[in-house]
């Protein structure tokens, strides 16, 4: 009767996995994908110096992240999940993320309880490992971070990391680096042919002490030109860029803006990005700073004279094209960089948050849209639990300010 026990076992499991499978809607990671995107977190992960490559997908709802490598007999695999909808969502990362591998036809690997114990109890893995329970998102923006263990098929080339989450499925592929053992890249520029190397050893250690620090200032450098709009179809709209800092307003296209206007401005039929005014459409600009206060008294407005303000509040500006458009403003205040710190009481750890904040004008110098992200890092304590909760919350932070710009772009394209 045992063996009868086991089999109902094994066929109840194959239909679980047929029905999540027939869940939601699939999105694969590539080059191509429109919602994807890739990052190197953790210089020295690997045993050649590089970091871990981060494969990243965010549906509009949820998001995930996932990054694989091999750490002895095992597959250690980085994952994060978030919410970028306002819907609540729960995952249990243990049952809901799989492995596939090209070793043989629908070869499916799952989590295991504990890792090899060769790996030292000290890994950052081991450290941050889920555990066997259910996790619930309920705000947008929310997320977490941490780690599964996998057996490791020694006679695989290819993994995909496959995340049920949301009624989605999000896949991950990655190829092995065949010169690297345990390293693992962009399928799309490494090479299968070769089988992954054996596995001699595990990632190293970071040095003690060292912190993977979440951005505490969000880059917003410029970058020399944008797009000046789409080709045929004219603009409805179109929205400049600009920078609130040091108590004053910049033109400014931050640097992250060109690269994800590239990506993604055929999602927006009728609008365009230029920072001349267009006389032919409606003219938003939005302005980033690392200080809610920046914004106090700022009222930026489209004007077709070089003049300036005679008696502006605190200040003012012009960003004039050749044309003689410009975007015209005034503004009040100080800047005040404010930064949140939480000192747990009988914790040696200290939390400090930042923030990047983007208000959308009309060109009347009306508000019509406020958001803002956050990322936390933490100092003191202990180095593994430390380095485990900044590598969770930098992981979370991928591409922060993309997903900040499509939130404000999706709330002037209304």
């Amino acid at each position: 009767m045992q063996w009868l026990g086991t089999v109902l076992f094994c066929i109840l499991l194959f239909l679980s996995r047929v029905a999540v499978g027939e869940q939601g809607t699939i999105h694969t990671w590539t080059g191509a994908c429109s919602i994807c995107q890739s990052s190197i977190f953790n210089p020295g992960w690997n045993s050649d110096g590089t970091g871990l490559f981060m494969e990243e997908i965010d549906s509009g709802t949820v998001f995930s992240a996932a990054g694989i490598s091999g750490n002895s007999g095992d597959y250690e695999v980085s994952l994060v999940f978030g919410l970028s909808g306002n819907a609540s969502v729960t995952i249990n990362p243990v049952t809901d993320v799989t492995l596939e591998t090209n070793s043989s036809p629908h070869m499916v690997l799952d989590a295991l309880e504990r890792p090899d114990p060769r790996i030292p109890k000290a890994d950052i893995g081991v450290q941050k490992q889920f555990a066997n329970k259910p996790i619930t998102f309920n705000s947008a923006g929310e997320s977490g971070g941490g780690f599964l263990f996998f057996p490791f098929d020694s006679d695989a080339s290819m993994v995909t990391v496959v995340v049920h989450l949301g009624g989605e499925v999000f896949r991950f592929p990655f190829a092995s680096v065949p010169s690297v053992p345990g390293k693992f890249g962009d399928p799309e520029h490494i090479s299968t042919q070769t089988s992954a190397p054996p596995m001699t050893g595990s990632h190293p250690s970071p040095p003690a002490g060292q912190v993977l620090r979440a951005e505490a200032n969000p880059a917003i450098a410029p970058t020399p030109n944008l797009p000046t709009g789409r080709i045929s179809g004219g603009c409805a709209k179109n929205i400049s860029f600009a920078v609130a800092e040091g108590g004053q307003i910049v033109s400014r296209a931050p640097q992250f803006t060109q690269k994800w206007i590239e990506k993604n401005q055929k999602k927006y039929a009728g609008l365009c990005f230029s920072q001349t005014p267009n006389p032919q459409s409606t003219n938003y600009v939005l302005v980033f700073s690392i200080s809610r206060s920046s914004f106090n008294g700022v009222f930026p407005t489209v004007v077709t004279s070089t003049s300036t303000n005679s008696s502006p509040v605190s200040g003012s500006g012009t960003i004039t094209s050749s044309s003689g458009s410009m975007w015209n403003y005034t503004y009040e205040g100080t800047e005040t960089t404010t930064t949140t710190t939480s000192t747990q009481e009988n914790l040696p750890y200290t939390d400090t948050t930042s923030t990047l904040y983007v208000n959308a004008y009309s060109q009347n110098g009306t508000l019509i849209s406020q958001r803002w992200r956050s990322v936390t890092s933490r100092q003191g304590g202990e180095g593994a639990n430390t380095l485990g909760y900044n590598l969770g919350s930098a992981l979370a932070a991928i591409h922060v300010k993309e997903r900040l710009l499509k939130d404000s772009v999706e709330d002037v394209a209304k």
